[in-house]
């Protein structure tokens, strides 16, 4: 067991020499110093565990030199040694962070008490310091920990909520369609928008459950327009999202996107519904979904007259052509740009892909886009060249019907 570390600091070589020798026949490792400056050089070239220290010394005295001490190494337990037994100069080295205050001549036996108590006060204060050094990483090992298994969670959270909609779209084709449609949508505007992940998830969800409140609603009215249901019946309509919102609530994890869907519907001149709100009295995130939601029906022909359908022009030309005509008064201008770069960028990825089934798969294909399971879980990732083992590897979790069977290939290596 290494011994313990003593400094004895003095002008008096007689004080030095006899202090020493004692010290060191209790078994203490001893160095001396003559003066404060000497002592500070010293305890840079070696870490001693408490110094005894003579407050009266030319030059830099002792509270001058305990300060020193202190600053640089306040593990290190200082007892002041002194000639004069006066409280004011006891009361300011405690103060400026010594152990003990002793009075010459030394009282060996007093001595020796007061340096193992300095070192066994050391000694619990290092350990505590090394407790309170531990508790904090394991506090933040668990917190990462805890925040990757909510990550996971909320992972398996969306996958679950995906595999319903692909389900939906089994028996419900338009409804579940649409609700796929926006959320992928939802998606790329929360990357567009450069959301924090938390509102890009809750964007997500929000975008793919936004429809979940017209279960409610007699079959007549879910998949009808304002203009071809009777007055009686639109008011009754308008509470879809509040239904929605009124399922979702026993889910604290939810509660967010319950509030994002009841507001959706909402307009910045207070013309919407079902609250009537205006400007940054919607939620942000309802505004962002209820652009999504409005290009989505624009294009794919829902709740427009007569007149909207006949119209010659393509769909999404149109939805932006409406959008904008209504930015300022319905949505936000800069959510409307901001969708029009993220379809933008959607068409430039799709004029260079093709999309192939499996039994055209060939090696040697470049994935335009990420292959995912039903579970979102990914299988190949964009940019990959794709091998007879991958062809294998999707032919049979095709035959588990856990994945689609189209895969988008960068364009000029399908032929």
């Amino acid at each position: 067991m290494p011994m313990n570390t003593i400094l004895v600091v003095d002008d008096e070589p007689d004080v030095l020499e006899i202090t020493s020798h004692f010290l060191r026949g209790k078994g203490f490792a001893v160095a001396r110093a003559a003066s404060g400056l000497e002592a500070l050089r010293q305890a840079a070239e070696s870490a001693f565990e408490v110094v005894l220290l003579d407050i009266s010394m030319p030059g830099m005295d002792g509270i001058a030199t305990l300060n020193e001490l202190k600053a640089r190494y306040p593990a290190t337990e200082v007892i002041m040694i002194t000639a004069n037994d006066e409280m004011p100069t006891a009361i300011t080295c405690m103060q400026e962070g010594a152990y003990g205050y002793l009075v010459k001549p030394l009282d060996f036996n007093q001595l020796h008490l007061e340096v193992n108590r300095a070192l066994e006060r050391r000694r619990m204060a290092l350990a505590l310091a090394d407790f309170h050094k531990n508790m904090e990483l394991k506090v933040a090992e668990r917190t990462v920990e805890v925040r990757r298994l909510n990550e996971k969670l909320r992972e398996n959270f969306l996958a679950s909520i995906r595999v319903l909609m692909s389900l939906l779209e089994v028996y419900e084709p338009y409804m579940g369609s649409h609700l796929k449609r926006v959320g992928a949508l939802a998606v790329e505007m929360g990357r567009a928008l450069n959301l924090p992940e938390k509102d890009r998830t809750d964007l997500e969800i929000a975008a793919l459950l936004h429809d979940i409140g017209r279960v409610a609603l007699p079959d007549d009215q879910a998949d009808s327009g304002f203009n071809k249901l009777p007055a009686e019946h639109i008011s009754y309509v308008k509470q879809h999202t509040i239904i929605a919102q009124h399922i979702l609530s026993p889910s604290s994890e939810l509660e967010n996107v319950g509030k994002i869907i009841r507001s959706l519907h909402e307009h910045l001149d207070g013309s919407g519904f079902p609250d009537e709100l205006r400007d940054d009295e919607i939620p942000h995130l309802s505004r962002v979904l209820g652009v999504i939601n409005a290009y989505d029906e624009l294009v794919h022909r829902r709740r427009f007259t007569h007149e909207h359908i006949n119209s010659h022009e393509e769909g999404d030309v149109f939805a932006l052509r409406h959008l904008y005509s209504v930015a300022g008064r319905h949505f936000e201008r800069r959510i409307v740009e901001a969708l029009e770069q993220v379809l933008e960028g959607v068409k430039s990825r799709e004029r260079n892909e093709t999309r192939l089934t499996v039994r055209e798969l060939k090696p040697g294909m470049q994935l335009a886009r990420d292959i995912y399971t039903h579970e979102r879980l990914l299988l190949l990732g964009q940019g990959n060249s794709i091998t007879q083992p991958h062809i294998k590897r999707i032919e049979a979790f095709l035959r588990m019907k856990m994945v689609n069977n189209e895969f988008f290939i960068a364009r000029g290596d399908s032929a």
